[in-house]
This record gives C-alpha cells, sequence and structure tokens, in this order.
C-alpha cells in the first residue's frame, strides 16, 4: 500500500523555533467479504518518524512509535468490506540541540542537524490479510560444526477455541542454479494451541550439510513453517491453515580471547561506515537499492567484509542486500551521543520496546554478525544514561540466542570521554581520530597503549585484555572540508589568516585539519578531503596493522575508492618499518647501509608458508632495480613475524631525488599473496662532510661543557667560528648562534644591541618553558609534531627542498620535525607547526624578525641531534648555516610587531599565590574530585613546565610538584 510522504529530513520545522512537526495523512482502501470472514486484518508500517496515531474507520487502532523500527497493528475489528480509510497522525520531533530544557524521552539516531531525522512515514506500509492461526516473530540460529539449526516462534490463535495442529519446517536453497531445491523436511510436532500465543522451539540436523553463509560467497536458504491440520504430517498433512517463509544462512561469528571468527575460523575487520541517515525517503526505492548494491560490491573488491549502520539502524534493504553480496554487518541502534536531560521512565518504555523490534527485525540476516547499541554514549556525567545502557546490554542477552556480539556502544573505549564504568558487552570500540585530535599520528603507540592499559584495569585483569578490540572511527577528515582556490603557497598574510581563525570541531577552516599534512594540502581544490583521507588512512591503518592487540578498524566513512583502499586491507601485510614504533622510511642516505625491520602480519584464516619477499626500487624515469630478497618462515594466522634487515639503495641512483621502495610477497608457488610500498626522498651521504661554504665571521656564544654537538657539526662541515660571550661580541663576528638547549644562559641586552647594530642572530633549538631571545612576548612551548608546515616554502633555508622533506623525519626517534614551537604564531613566521582539532595550539617551527639593523632567526626544528640519521635535517642544517653565514640575507624580512619591539619589562614585584593553590597539574583519575584542573583524568595539565617559565612575557616560578594534595573547593 503505497503512502505518499509529507515530511522527511525537513529543516523548515524550526525556522521559528518550533522543535516539531504535526501532519496528517489519509487515504482509502477497499476489502472484499471474504477477506474479512474469518482473517485478520494486519496494518504494518515499516517505519514512522517518530510518532503516529492510527485510526481506522474512524476508530483509533493506537500509537506507533520508533523512527527506525517496524510497527503492527491488527486492524481486524475495525475493517468493513468494502471502502474503509484509514488516517494516521504523525508527530515528529527534531531533537532540540543545545535547549537543556528539553526532557529526551526516545532515541535520535544520527542527529547532528535536523535534516538527519526522518519524518513522517518514510518506510513502506503494508496490509496483510491472514490465517487466524499464523506465525510470528520466527528467529532462527545455526550451529556450523554440526548441521544443526534452532528455531524459536511464536504460533498466534485467534480462532477463540483450541486447536491441535501440525508444525513442519521445509529447509530449501534460495539461490541459482539450486533455488527452492529441498534439503531438509522435518517435523517439528503435533501441538495443542490455546487461544492467544503458544510457543514453538525446534532443534534438527539437516540432513544435508549445509553451505555456508561466507564473506563474497554466501549461501543462502529459505526456512518454510506450515502450520497444518492434525492426523498427518510433512508434505502428506492436511490442509494448510497457514504458512510462513524467512531467509537465512547458516553462519557463526564468535568471539575467542582477542580474536573474532566466522564459521570457526580467524577474521579481521577490515570495515567501513555505512552512512545510514541517507538511504530511505529521501529518493525512490529503486535508486536506494541501486545505490546500496553498488556502495557493497565496491567496498567488498576493495577489500572491506563488514559495514557498520552508523548512527541508526538502516533500511531493511540494506541487510538484505548485504546476505546476498555477502558482506557483513555491524548493526547500530539508534541510542547516539549526549542525549540531554533524560525523561528516563519515558526512554526506558520506548526505548527498550523499539530496541526489542529492531533486535526482532533483524534477527534472521546473516549478515548481522555484530550488535552496536549506540554511538558515543557519555554516561560520564549520566547516570540515567549509564543505567539505560545496561539495560539494553540484558535485553539483547534476553532475546538474542545466536549470542552475536553485543558492543554496549560504538566508542566505549573511549573512557576519558564518556565514561569508565564497565557496561555488559564482548567488544571494545575505539573512536580516535589520531593525528587531528590532540598529537602527531607517529605517537600512534603512546596513545593506543594509555587506551589499553585503562581498558585492562576494567575490562581485564589490570594487565591485559580478553576480549577483542576495534576502532571504528580511526580517521576522520570527512566533514567540515573548505576548498579554497585563491590561496597560494607562500603568501604569508594569507597563511596568518587561516592560523588565528576561531575554529572548531565542527568546522575546522582548512586549519583545523592541517596538523599532519599541512594546510596547503586540505584547502588545494586539486587535492582536498579525498588526498589528505588516502594519505592518511594509509599511514594510520599500517600502524593498526602492526598492532597485535586491535582486530578491526574503518575510517569515519572515507570514499569508497581511495587509492590504497586495496592496500590496507590486504589479509596478509607486508612492510618495512624504521624500528618498534612502526613508522615506513622516507627519507635516505643512498650507498648508505640503513637498519629496518621486516614485518609481516597474516590476517587471514590460514597459515602462511614458504612465502618469499622481493624488494625493488622504482624510480622517477621509470626504470625499476631489485634490491633485495628475503625468505619469510612460516606463519601461523593471526600471527605476525618480524626480522631485521639492513637496506642499501644503491650509489648511482640520482640523489636529491624519490623514489618509491616497491614490496611484493610471493607464495612458494610464485604467485604474489601481498604487495606495498613506500614513497622515498633520496639524498646524497656526501653532504654529511662537504664542507658549507661561509663569507662572514660566525660566533657561537660559549655553550655548557657538554654541550658540543652544534660545535661538532661546525667544524664536519668546515664552518670557521670562534667562541664569544654576549658580553663580549667581536666587532668583525657579524653571525653569532646560541646553540640548542641554552636559552636563559645569556644575557639579552648586549644580544640585542649586537643584533640592532646589523648583526644576525641564529637561535636554534630550544627548551620549552622559556621565553624567546629579542621576542617579547613569546615563549617556547612543547608541541611535537611530525610535519612542519612551510609557511614561506621558497625561502633560503629550504633550498632544493619541498613540503615532503619536512613531513616525517623517520631518521628521528620519534618521527618529530619539530619537538618545541615558539608561541604565539605571529608575521615572522617562516615554517608553522599547525594546530590539532582538539588541542588548538599553532606556533612557529621557524621564525625571522628584523631588529634595527639586524636579524633574529629562531629554528626549532628538530635537526641537530639528527642529521646523521635523517638527510632531510641534514640539507635543512647545511642551507641554515649557508644563509645565516652568508650575505646578502632576504630582503623582505618582516621587523617584530611595534608592540613587541617596544614592550620592555621595567621593575618587577613578586607575588606568592602557592597557600592558595589547591589543584595540581597533573590528574590520573577522571571524576574523582582529587585532583587536576578539570578532573578529566590524562586529559590533563601535565604538559605544562615547572620551576621558571616566562609565559606571554610574565615571569613566573611554577611548583615543582606536579600534584597538590589539598582537598578540592
Amino acid at each position: 500500500m503505497a503512502v505518499d510522504k509529507f515530511l522527511n529530513s525537513s529543516g523548515t520545522a524550526t525556522s521559528e523555533g518550533k522543535n516539531f512537526f504535526r501532519g496528517w495523512y489519509r487515504r482509502t482502501f477497499e476489502l472484499k467479504p471474504e477477506e474479512c470472514s474469518a482473517r485478520r486484518i494486519l496494518l504494518n508500517f515499516d517505519a514512522i518518524g517518530y510518532e503516529g496515531t492510527v485510526f481506522v474507520n474512524g476508530r483509533k487502532i493506537g500509537v506507533a512509535h520508533g523512527e527506525f523500527v517496524p510497527t503492527r497493528f491488527d486492524i481486524t475489528d475495525a475493517v468493513q468490506p468494502g471502502r474503509n480509510t484509514l488516517a494516521v497522525r504523525v508527530l515528529t520531533d527534531f531533537r532540540p540541540i543545545g535547549q537543556k530544557e528539553f526532557k529526551v524521552g526516545h532515541t535520535y539516531g544520527a542527529a547532528w542537524s535536523p535534516r538527519h531525522i526522518k519524518g513522517g512515514i518514510w518506510q513502506p506500509v503494508t496490509l496483510r490479510i491472514e490465517p487466524e492461526i499464523r506465525f510470528e516473530n520466527i528467529r532462527i540460529a545455526t550451529h556450523v560444526s554440526d548441521g544443526e539449526i534452532e528455531i524459536q516462534c511464536e504460533v498466534e490463535n485467534h480462532t477463540g477455541e483450541v486447536q491441535t495442529r501440525v508444525i513442519s519446517a521445509f529447509i530449501t536453497d534460495a539461490a541459482a542454479p539450486s533455488a527452492n531445491a529441498e534439503n531438509t523436511r522435518h517435523t517439528i510436532g503435533t501441538f495443542r494451541l490455546n487461544p492467544g500465543i503458544t510457543p514453538i522451539r525446534s532443534v534438527f540436523r539437516l540432513n544435508k550439510p549445509p553451505k555456508l553463509w561466507e564473506i563474497r560467497n554466501p549461501a543462502l536458504y529459505f526456512l518454510t513453517l506450515i502450520c497444518s491440520e492434525s492426523g498427518r504430517s510433512g508434505r502428506d498433512a492436511g490442509a494448510v491453515g497457514s504458512a510462513a517463509v524467512t531467509r537465512f544462512g547458516f553462519r557463526e561469528f564468535t568471539t575467542e580471547n582477542m580474536h573474532f571468527k566466522l564459521n570457526g575460523k580467524p577474521v579481521y575487520l577490515f570495515g567501513e561506515n555505512l552512512s545510514s541517515s541517507s538511504f530511505g525517503g529521501n529518493r525512490p526505492e529503486a535508486e536506494d537499492r541501486w545505490q546500496l548494491r553498488n556502495e557493497i560490491i565496491q567496498r567488498l573488491a576493495a577489500g572491506c567484509v563488514i559495514l557498520r549502520t552508523a548512527h541508526m539502524p538502516a533500511i531493511r534493504m540494506a541487510t538484505e542486500i548485504a546476505d546476498e553480496l555477502g558482506m557483513m554487518i555491524y548493526d547500530e541502534w539508534s541510542f547516539c551521543f549526549s542525549v540531554g536531560t533524560m525523561d528516563e521512565p519515558r526512554f526506558e518504555a520506548a526505548n527498550l520496546d523499539e530496541l526489542k523490534r529492531f533486535l526482532l527485525r533483524d534477527f534472521n540476516a546473516p549478515s548481522v554478525v555484530m550488535w552496536s547499541l549506540g554511538n558515543e554514549v557519555r554516561h560520564r556525567t549520566d547516570p540515567a544514561a549509564l543505567r539505560q545502557l545496561r539495560k539494553q546490554s540484558a535485553l539483547v542477552r534476553s532475546i538474542d540466542f545466536q549470542k552475536r556480539p553485543i558492543v554496549s556502544f560504538s566508542g566505549n573505549a573511549n573512557l576519558d570521554n564518556f565514561g569508565r564504568e564497565k557496561i555488559d558487552g564482548d567488544v571494545l570500540d575505539l573512536h580516535t581520530y589520531h593525528g587531528i585530535e590532540n598529537s602527531a599520528w607517529t605517537r600512534f603507540q603512546e596513545h593506543m597503549n594509555y587506551n589499553y592499559q585503562l581498558a585492562a584495569a576494567i575490562y581485564g585483569d589490570g594487565q591485559n585484555l580478553k576480549m577483542p578490540q576495534i576502532a571504528w572511527e580511526a580517521v576522520g577528515y570527512s566533514w567540515g572540508w573548505l576548498r579554497d582556490p585563491e590561496f597560494r603557497p607562500g603568501n604569508l598574510e594569507q597563511y596568518l589568516e587561516y592560523a588565528k581563525y576561531d575554529f572548531n570541531w565542527g568546522n575546522p577552516h582548512g586549519i583545523g585539519f592541517a596538523a599532519a599534512t599541512g594546510l596547503y594540502m586540505v584547502i588545494d581544490p586539486n587535492r582536498g578531503p579525498r588526498y589528505v583521507l588516502d594519505r592518511q588512512c594509509g599511514r594510520l591503518f599500517e600502524l593498526f596493522r602492526q598492532e597485535p592487540r586491535w582486530q578491526g578498524f574503518a575510517s569515519w566513512c572515507a570514499p569508497i575508492d581511495l587509492p590504497q583502499r586495496t592496500r590496507w586491507n590486504q589479509e596478509i601485510y607486508v612492510l618495512l618499518r624504521t624500528g618498534e614504533r612502526g613508522l615506513p622510511p622516507h627519507n635516505l642516505f643512498r650507498g648508505v647501509s640503513t637498519e629496518l625491520q621486516l614485518y609481516l602480519s597474516n590476517n587471514s584464516s590460514e597459515p602462511l608458508s614458504g612465502a618469499t619477499l622481493f624488494l625493488t626500487l622504482a624510480l622517477p624515469d621509470g626504470t625499476e632495480r631489485p634490491i633485495g630478497r628475503y625468505p619469510i618462515p612460516k606463519v601461523a594466522a593471526t600471527e605476525h613475524y618480524i626480522a631485521q634487515v639492513r637496506l642499501t639503495i644503491p650509489k648511482d641512483v640520482p640523489a636529491p631525488g624519490a623514489g618509491q621502495l616497491r614490496l611484493s610477497c610471493r607464495n612458494a608457488a610464485g604467485g604474489e599473496i601481498s604487495r606495498n610500498y613506500a614513497n622515498i626522498n633520496l639524498e646524497d651521504p656526501a653532504i654529511l662532510d662537504a664542507p658549507v661554504a661561509t663569507s662572514v665571521k660566525i660566533g657561537v656564544l660559549r655553550p655548557s661543557p657538554k654541550n658540543t654537538a652544534l660545535l661538532e657539526i661546525l667544524k664536519r662541515w668546515r664552518i670557521p667560528f670562534q667562541i664569544v660571550t654576549a658580553e663580549n661580541i667581536p666587532s668583525d663576528v657579524k653571525t653569532v648562534i646560541l646553540p640548542p638547549g641554552e636559552n636563559g644562559r645569556y644575557a639579552e641586552e648586549p644580544l640585542q644591541r649586537f643584533v640592532q647594530a646589523g648583526g644576525v642572530l641564529l637561535v636554534l633549538e630550544q627548551n620549552a618553558g622559556s621565553n624567546v631571545p629579542l621576542m617579547p612576548g613569546a615563549q617556547y612551548a612543547a608541541e611535537p609534531n611530525s610535519l612542519a608546515d612551510l609557511v614561506l616554502p621558497e625561502h633560503p633555508v629550504f633550498s632544493g627542498m619541498s613540503q615532503e622533506n619536512f613531513d616525517l623525519w623517520s631518521g628521528a626517534p620519534e618521527g618529530d620535525v619539530v619537538k618545541v614551537m615558539i608561541s604565539p604564531i605571529s608575521e615572522n613566521v617562516v615554517a608553522a607547526k599547525p594546530p590539532f582539532l582538539v588541542r588548538q595550539t599553532v606556533g612557529s617551527a621557524i621564525a625571522e624578525a628584523a631588529i634595527g639593523d639586524g636579524v633574529l632567526l629562531a629554528s626549532q626544528l628538530n635537526a641537530c641531534g639528527n642529521y646523521q640519521t635523517e638527510p632531510a635535517a641534514a640539507r635543512y642544517l647545511r642551507n641554515l648555516f649557508s644563509y645565516v653565514g652568508n650575505r646578502p640575507l632576504r630582503n623582505d624580512i618582516r621587523p617584530l610587531p611595534r608592540n613587541e619591539q617596544e614592550y620592555r619589562v621595567g621593575k618587577t614585584e613578586p607575588v606568592s599565590l602557592a597557600a592558595y593553590a589547591n589543584r595540581s597539574f597533573e590528574d590520573e583519575v577522571a571524576e574523582d574530585r582529587k585532583g587536576g584542573w578539570f578532573d578529566q583524568g590524562r586529559n590533563d595539565f601535565r604538559v605544562m613546565p615547572t620551576g621558571k617559565v616566562v609565559a606571554a612575557g610574565v615571569r613566573l616560578k611554577s611548583s615543582t610538584q606536579r600534584r597538590i594534595t589539598a582537598d578540592p573547593v
């Protein structure tokens, strides 16, 4: 029965401050007299957003509620032969985001905005005419090991009398070429059916071994239940009183310790998110079907094996198509986000009823292998949300005798964010936009170790977990995109406009996404989201593949056709890495032996034997050279192999230049079973010893006795220099270098006079917590990142280099290009440390300022200690010393902002606040009211430097105690 939709995803309902929309549907339908005799007339709504009051012929039948689940009404007593009138009054309420006085009484799903909330009758409506004895709620579980099937259902008897009936089951193939071929017929038994509902349960073995429902190879069956008159059974039974058919597949999906198993074999969850709100009610049903089928086919082809229906149940069509194509479904309920003030009795009554209908709707879908009972529910400060989450888990346990794994909600492993209270479940799911949230993507291990240890303390034995972990939102970038065709690299004003923009999570404005790839790559219309997503997914998912504690991952709705998707979704994954941190080689010296690790992860269901890794180097001219061959011993399923290898790039390849390391893993028969690559920059090791020509005399401020690294570099590159003091700089010295880590040891006033008189002061790599020489109001802040964003890429210090050379220094111990930045960013920036989405600190990695007749150049790139192992650091340092060691310098160096040049500290009087301190920088436990400024656990101020510091030009002495035990106020 077709019904026109009056409202769907409308934002107009909130245009006048309203948070609801009310409307009516009316239509008529005809019934023949025989259809009304000894029959039940059933009216089914697949979904109404959100509430529908149903009237038939003016008689109120009932109220349907549940935006995502079916509702059925028995309207037998209200219909009549001939013409009937159906009317539905629909109330759609739009979750009023930010209106705290609104009390929430049900779930909303993906309620990012009103347009994501479905409205009205947005799924099919059907009218069914059925016998007075009929089947309801047929549920099936299969036992793969012994070929058994378990059936549970109810038989409804509306005759008003006791009836005796034979109930039989038939199992037939559901797919061509053997469609409807019988596998098994089974008489469940003879039952005395009292008026009302009779539960039925039967377990029996199939006559023929069943074909299994598997990924990309799904075998499907029909179960037909027949209720016939007593006395005979099977196909020879008496008159069939009623029958019901449902489709299913033989499969079992379980967890075992840290792993998932499909039909008893290990399976790794290469996943993605399906945007459930995009389907149903927006376009004709045929278009939905085509788009869903096309999307699932493409994701399967790219190596994806499971889709999460974020953040609400998808339309039933989605699981039907997944059943047929062999795609697993991680089925998500609509309890999402912080729901606001909850009307708990009303919420519980509606939610548990709707959740039950959701479970029954999808129960027999073989594609549905795991339940997610919500998304990012913040129960940390909401006891009602915690109680409801626990009741949801209990309900699923009571209904699902398939015993599919439960995730209490997707994101439940974000224990600091959403809450540390334990909730019944089988899997932990982490949402982490690592690399754009708080820290560099190269800090993956620290980030994951912290989350694992926290989870083990709550869900494990304190040290280890005995349940699988997945990360179902592991890469962001899929929202808030900005393309700027007017932006040009090297335009300082444009960069500063972005850097000073007041961005937020929902509106990154380009700069919020810049920490991992640089601003230009983010906003460049020719690259933009697809390029950045592909780059970051490739990096982060390669790190996940090296972490055995993780058994699945997904990006947040990344495009299907990302070039690297098939790479990270390989069951057997092979790579070269620079060490235990798992970072790929990036900048390499040619002709020099480099120690790397060969890593192979076998996430297939079978052991790997007799494999060999072949390594080649591809060059820009199209040539490809073999450079290594490594035999690989037997690797069991779910296990990994690590070996130390030495790699030497041939001496005769062009350098500086680019290349690609290509890895091909082949089995004993020579067939390729895995491939990978690493894009590299090549450098000539001669730069480590070749002299750097300088034309002016250079002085080095006397370093502390053990700080000799800079002096050794200058000697190695045969750069003439002399040791000087700030107070006694010879008149013929034109450039003075302040060595790394020595800030605060030298008087600033003589250095100020030296620069104002025309000298150049190069300040190298100072520690956090001190002020920047000659830059009032600027200070050094610990902000490590694997990228320095070249604001002025044509600056001489970047000669012969590009942005790629400053994105990941894998030759440095942690991959950092910058460890300490200059804050705040100013118009003197040469290279920036971009901000993260949450940790919104942006500063200078290199700054250059004209002061009087001279120049201050401050470089915070992590170069001096790593130049021997990181080729990009070596070339940068050579450029840097060449620049300050010769004249002329650039002619367009910006002066310090005027207020900074004129600002001077006069008389100061210390004021002690120690007696009033009642919060420490560190906080170990969130929400315990015992420490930390915000009581948020590890998301605290432990990065704050202690001791003597300068903040915004003000001298402070901070307690060396990171913990204060005073009672909280």
